[in-house]
């Protein structure tokens, strides 16, 4: 069953994810061409990133907010229990002098990210 979609917000969402992809890449193109010898680099991943949330964004469409609600509890409770990993040795890593990240194998994630939306819901 498809659920109704505010048009303009979608459209705002794509137009600015699309800014984005743009930015990225004139940010970058020259350095990853001189440093990678491809001026892709630094877009592809962005990219990738960028798909994996818009398909996110319609699962979380399709699913709906009331039943989004249902899972508030347990998302919360994922969601500290990721916060507190970045202290576990070996788990948490630090970049830029500060302990944000949490990297299991080659993913690395700032839990922050995924806190944000658990305590919208």
């Amino acid at each position: 069953m498809t659920r109704p979609v505010d048009k303009l917000l979608l459209w705002s969402v794509l137009g600015l994810c699309s800014l984005g992809l743009v930015m990225v890449y004139s940010a970058s193109a020259v350095f990853a061409d001189q440093r990678f010898g491809d001026p892709i680099h630094f877009l592809v991943p962005q990219a990738i990133s960028l798909l994996l949330g818009l398909c996110v964004m319609v699962a979380c469409i399709e699913i709906g907010a009331q039943r989004l609600r249902e899972f508030a509890p347990l998302v919360l409770l994922l969601a500290v229990a990721l916060l507190a990993l970045i202290f576990a040795p070996g788990i948490g890593h630090a970049a830029g002098g500060a302990t944000r990240w949490v990297r299991l194998g080659p993913v690395s994630f700032q839990p922050s990210e995924f806190a944000k939306p658990a305590v919208v819901l």
